[in-house]
């Protein structure tokens, strides 16, 4: 009986509660379109000045679109060749690299490039170096003394474990012996930790 009673007035409490709880923590501060057509932003971090990293890769579109670099290139704050779209690693209606863009708190856009890869997966570490796991159809982006310095698996695409500086500039790449999706996580010490499936017997 007791429990009966106690139940309706518990629901009371708790709904009393949710309802008058303020949300304008919850306020937008600032939003924003970024990227052309078939741009995925679906990977995102914190650096240690609080800027908001946001990376994914292009999936999808017209192939007359995924065809211009021009109007892909208008997206990002450099000229450098390193970083530019390249319509060459267009297949079909995908396109195999990626865009990288860092915002300031305020929203301004501070820097965006692209890389010539798939991201998968992005983990940052304390001194603002981003870590990535994808894929790519090149076979000449592994930096010397790599782990793999060419693709080991047979194929179209081949893994990738890069890490890049704070300025998106490469301070490592190795070739993966995968072509799936590698999933990685960071320890305490930032030694990187992986899981994916292997075609290397």
């Amino acid at each position: 009986m007791f429990m009966k009673k106690l139940f309706p007035f518990l629901s009371v409490v708790l709904y009393t509660s949710a309802y008058a709880q303020p949300f304008n923590e919850y306020t937008k501060n600032w939003a924003t379109y970024f990227g052309g057509e078939g741009t995925r932003l679906i990977y995102s971090a914190l650096d240690v000045e609080g800027n908001f990293i946001v990376a994914g890769p292009i999936l999808g579109g017209t192939l007359q679109a995924l065809q211009n670099e021009n109007y892909y290139n208008q997206f990002i704050t450099t000229q450098s060749s390193n970083f530019l779209y390249n319509a060459n690693l267009v297949q079909n209606s995908n396109s195999n690299q990626s865009i990288i863009a860092k915002f300031s708190p305020q929203g301004t856009l501070l820097q965006a490039v692209y890389v010539p890869f798939e991201i998968f997966n992005l983990k940052i570490d304390l001194t603002n170096n981003l870590y990535i796991s994808g894929s790519s159809r090149l076979t000449n982006l592994a930096t010397p003394n790599a782990w793999f310095t060419s693709p080991s698996n047979p194929g179209l695409v081949y893994g990738i474990l890069v890490k890049l500086n704070s300025d998106f500039t490469t301070n490592w790449l190795t070739y993966l012996p995968t072509d799936s999706n590698t999933k990685i996580c960071l320890d305490e010490n930032f030694n990187i930790y992986g899981a994916s499936h292997s075609y290397i017997a």
